[in-house]
């Protein structure tokens, strides 16, 4: 299992690295990699049905004395109740994920649901 460290991109090519794997988008969310930045797009006023946008990997990396970090440019509308999150996952019942919802940012961990 490769260390979580060697998964790098710098999202200047405009092309989604072969790393990632399209998650999903769902409602009127878009994800691409465009100026030098992934790019997440969310609906800016609440509308009917779940909008998401996501990428994922198809590797499982340790995280075992490593670390990891990102950067995020803008954030979601405070306004709205739009979510937005960085998750680790393992599987459905095993990650730790960052979530920021109407200006609110927490952090949890999930281990066996």
């Amino acid at each position: 299992m490769p260390a979580i460290s060697t998964l790098r991109d710098n999202f200047t090519d405009n092309t989604q690295a072969p790393v990632w794997q399209q998650g999903g988008t769902t409602g009127s969310a878009t994800a691409a990699e465009t100026g030098g930045q992934a790019v997440f797009t969310l609906p800016s006023s609440a509308g009917a049905g779940p909008h998401e946008a996501y990428w994922k990997t198809q590797a499982v990396y340790d995280l075992t004395g490593d670390s990891f970090y990102i950067t995020i440019g803008t954030m979601v509308a405070t306004g709205v109740a739009a979510t937005a999150y960085f998750r680790l996952y393992l599987d459905d019942t095993n990650y730790v994920q960052w979530t920021q919802t109407s200006g609110t940012l927490k952090a949890q961990k999930v281990i066996a649901g």
